[in-house]
């Protein structure tokens, strides 16, 4: 059985998982904002900027089920995000430049 994530850990798979996502179906992020505001008006374009760009880490589990609502998957699936490059395992002491993740 695989470690439990900490709710920053956990925040920072779904944001991946997110831009993934996002990037795959051609959308800025104000796109994928439009989407969100679509199910919840109280989410807009900053708020998708926020997380994307770190300002802003946890993301609530009130986001996660709208991101997966719209992005049609499971909460299982925004959470299991592996980093394509490094595949969350970078050498030890190193810190992956796509993801973050850093071993000691």
């Amino acid at each position: 059985m695989a470690a439990p994530l900490t709710n920053t850990e956990a925040s920072k798979r779904t944001v991946h998982r997110m831009r993934d996502l996002r990037k795959a179906r051609g959308w800025s992020v104000r796109v994928l904002a439009q989407h969100l505001a679509k199910i919840n008006p109280d989410i807009t374009e900053d708020s998708v900027y926020n997380l994307e760009s770190g300002r802003r880490r946890a993301v609530t589990i009130d986001e996660a089920v709208l991101l997966a609502e719209v992005f049609e998957t499971t909460l299982d699936d925004l959470l299991s995000w592996e980093c394509s490059a490094c595949h969350g395992a970078p050498p030890a002491g190193f810190k992956c430049l796509h993801c973050g993740t850093a071993l000691a």
